[in-house]
């Protein structure tokens, strides 16, 4: 069990460490037993062989689920509309960028490639059971909904690809539609950081159009769509990945529309005039990545440097949870 002692490394723990994070529950211990677990070759197996059921339904849910935006609203509110026609129109025509498909291509291959690719703790908890202020900043899963980890570690030493998602944002957070349909369209966006690396420009953009193109959850769907079409200052981010300082802005982030006019300091290659919308640089990454190309650069992008932070689907509010 070296790899508990690795998390832990030299923590002195007070006897009663136990009543400051949850009262009557030992959350030490109940991250030693899942360790347990995972080193339990019967336990995986079992646990293999649901991750296989899961990738199956997974499958389903992306080759032919009815994409939410294009579904009708049921009951007398509705009046038969779809999810589509009751956001703003303005949203709808820029996710006119995102490539038409008859399903979600970037999705498909980001499930081929963590399936094959991700080994037996593609989909655990590398940290289990909350340990208040003896964690790690990093383990505070408060701040994201799911995160996708481009390698893991693991009994054996390092593994694939491991993506871990926040339960108490399904199970807490009050949302409309089906449980198994916010799961799905949680993971969907994650797998697709595994196609799309996390620094590319625009990538997030790209993964939040086809979202809210393909998705099936309508909170899922109108939460990326808003984010698609209001820019990455929404989820704290600029086009770049990078992440803005708290209370911080940059025109980076906030290039949602084209600009009419010339602006001031033309010297700032951040905002240089663009040719062309956001929307529609997002929509040609997710077309290059989709078709295996190597994604064109745009003359105003500064040279891509890779990202510090792992790649989170953030979880910070916004308008869409005011549409529904």
């Amino acid at each position: 069990m070296g790899w508990i002692r690795d998390v832990l490394k030299d923590k002195v723990l007070p006897t009663q460490w136990a009543e400051n994070i949850v009262p009557g529950s030992n959350a030490f211990a109940d991250r030693q037993n899942m360790y347990d677990l995972y080193s339990d070759p019967d336990w995986m197996l079992q646990a293999g062989l649901g991750d296989i059921e899961f990738e199956q339904d997974m499958y389903d849910d992306i080759m032919y689920g009815e994409p939410a935006i294009n579904k009708k609203i049921p009951g007398p509110v509705g009046f038969g509309e779809t999810l589509g026609s009751l956001l703003p129109h303005e949203w709808s025509n820029k996710l006119k960028a995102i490539p038409d498909a008859p399903y979600d291509e970037l999705a498909l291959q980001g499930l081929r490639k963590h399936a094959t690719e991700g080994g037996d703790m593609r989909y655990m908890d590398m940290t289990p059971f909350d340990v208040g202020e003896y964690g790690e900043p990093w383990e505070d899963e408060s701040s994201y909904t799911g995160v996708y980890h481009p390698t893991s570690w693991g009994p054996e030493g390092e593994e694939g690809p491991n993506i871990d998602i926040n339960p108490n944002y399904l199970l807490e957070e009050p949302f409309k539609g089906s449980l198994q349909d916010k799961i799905s369209d949680l993971y969907r966006h994650e797998y697709k950081h595994g196609i799309i690396p996390h620094h590319t420009p625009y990538s997030h953009a790209a993964i939040y159009g086809t979202n809210a193109k393909y998705g099936i959850s309508p909170d899922s769907v109108a939460e990326s769509l808003y984010r698609f079409s209001e820019g990455p200052h929404t989820y704290g981010e600029d086009y770049w990945g990078r992440p803005l300082p708290p209370g911080g802005h940059s025109r980076a982030a906030g290039m949602t529309h084209p600009f009419t006019s010339p602006p001031a300091d033309l010297s700032d290659a951040l905002v240089r005039l663009p040719s062309r919308s956001p929307q529609d640089k997002a929509g040609d990454v997710a077309r290059s990545y989709i078709g295996g190309g190597s994604q064109r650069k745009e003359p105003d992008m500064p040279e891509d440097r890779p990202r510090e932070r792992r790649s989170h689907h953030f979880n910070t509010g916004g308008l869409a949870s005011l549409m529904l």
